[in-house]
C-alpha cells in the first residue's frame, strides 16, 4: 500500500539523468504539523502536484497576535492515489486551545483498502 521512506534533496529533482521526467514529491501521504503558511504556500503548490489536503489551525497561535499566520497541523493525500470518504474531523483538544488535531478517512485507490490517519500538534 505504498512505501514508507524518508524524503531527501533528490526528492525534489523533476528531470532524471536520462531525461525523463518523474514527481516532485514521491510520497502518496504527507503529514506535517508545526505547518504555517498553509493558504499562501503549501495547498497551492501541492495542488498543482497533485495533491488534496486539509488544514486545522491553532486557534490560540501568538504570531497572529502579531501579524503572521497561524500554524496547525495538514495532511496532504495524492488524489491518484487515495479518496477521502468521510469528512475530515479536526479541532481543538481544548476549547480555545493551542493543541490541534485532524482525522481522515481515506481509501487506497489500488487496493480499495481503508486507512484512518490522523495528525496532531500537541506541544505548543
Amino acid at each position: 500500500m505504498g512505501k514508507y521512506c524518508r524524503g531527501g534533496p533528490s526528492d525534489l529533482r523533476t528531470v532524471d539523468d536520462d531525461g525523463s521526467s518523474r514527481s516532485l514529491l514521491p510520497f502518496d501521504l504527507i503529514a506535517l504539523e508545526e505547518l504555517d503558511r498553509y493558504h499562501g504556500f503549501f495547498h497551492p503548490l501541492l495542488r498543482l502536484l497533485g495533491y488534496r489536503s486539509t488544514f486545522i489551525p491553532k486557534t490560540r497561535a501568538p504570531g497572529v497576535e502579531l501579524g503572521y499566520y497561524s500554524d496547525g497541523c495538514a495532511l496532504f493525500w495524492k488524489s491518484d492515489a487515495f479518496r477521502l470518504i468521510e469528512p475530515v474531523k479536526g479541532g481543538n483538544f481544548v476549547a480555545g486551545g493551542s493543541q490541534v488535531y485532524l482525522v481522515a478517512t481515506l481509501r487506497h485507490v489500488e487496493s480499495g483498502r481503508d486507512v484512518v490517519v490522523g495528525v496532531t500538534h500537541l506541544k505548543a
